[in-house]
């Protein structure tokens, strides 16, 4: 049905979108039949499940030199490795966004908070800014802000250095604030802190959640027939484990085998229990997917030698 109405309402390298994805249909039919797509769902089982299906789409496809690139992104999150992969303008736009600032065209600053000038640093966290990009801006501040003799610079770290340059032009009349950039965990107790703050109102509707801790038993129980036994993994979060997914043949990007998984918290035959039976001896990697119902997820490999 979903082939008829795609194929009926759009054409290939058209778009489709599909804001309540659920077990990912939209998106498989929408990649075999050349079309790009959007996807999204509340639930992280649908997300996963739907990712799950469209990497067995990618890799089952004889075109795999043109396989579209895939991202998954989550509201409210960003990952410090994918901000480093940022060009130097991105990076830059995405601060000032951050802090609420207007973006401009100039070769040194890279915007405007209320009429103030705003210095953004390099991407990489790991880089402290000295006291030399602080006098700079102060000269240019003095140049071509004669009047407001006051600017904002935003950077990961600043040196020893960089401070007591701050402290000097301070008594000189130049007023220059730092901003640094937190790296502040998600669920941690300083992010919520942080964020009821904001708002009191955010306490009774925000969830920061853990990752569940997985545990694998592994038993064989007859030839190239392996029992994978979950029953001692937990939530964290006061939920419980509702989903587990395996890959028994993983190599870095996680696809579920057909057909082994457990939903809605047990398998009713034998509870946070999979069998596996292998059609071949040797040396596997396995990866399994677990997560609870409060959006706790974790992945676990295992390597294994078949017999």
């Amino acid at each position: 049905m979903l082939e008829r109405i795609i194929k009926a309402s759009s054409n290939e390298g058209d778009v489709v979108a599909d804001f309540f994805v659920g077990g990912g249909t939209t998106s498989v039919v929408a990649e075999k039949l050349n079309r790009r797509w959007i996807v999204s769902d509340i639930s992280r089982i649908a997300v996963e499940i739907t990712k799950g299906r469209v990497f067995k789409v990618i890799k089952e496809s004889v075109d795999k030199v043109n396989s579209p690139n895939i991202e998954v992104l989550s509201w409210g999150y960003y990952d410090i490795s994918s901000l480093s992969k940022l060009t130097d303008e991105a990076f830059r736009s995405f601060i000032l966004d951050a802090f609420g600032a207007r973006k401009v065209s100039d070769v040194f600053i890279a915007g405007l908070k209320g009429g103030i000038p705003v210095w953004a640093g390099p991407k990489d966290h790991e880089i402290q800014v000295d006291e030399n990009p602080v006098l700079e801006f102060a000269e240019y501040l003095e140049k071509y802000y004669e009047n407001r003799k006051k600017g904002i610079m935003i950077a990961w770290q600043f040196s020893d250095r960089a401070k007591q340059t701050q402290e000097m032009l301070a008594k000189l009349g130049a007023g220059i604030d730092f901003v640094s950039i937190d790296l502040v965990p998600i669920g941690s107790e300083n992010f919520k802190k942080h964020i009821v703050e904001k708002n009191e109102d955010y306490s009774g509707f925000l969830r920061f959640i853990l990752p569940p801790v997985g545990r694998i038993r592994v038993k064989r129980i007859s030839d190239r027939t392996y029992e994978f036994d979950f029953s001692e993994s937990v939530s964290l979060n006061n939920g419980k484990v509702v989903n587990i997914q395996a890959d028994f043949n993983f190599d870095g990007i996680f696809v579920p085998t057909t057909g082994f998984a457990i939903t809605g918290g047990r398998n009713k035959k034998n509870g946070l229990i999979l069998t596996q039976e292998f059609q071949e001896s040797g040396k596997i990697k396995a990866a399994f997917k677990i997560e609870d119902d409060q959006g706790g997820e974790a992945l676990i490999t295992k390597e294994l030698e078949v017999s």
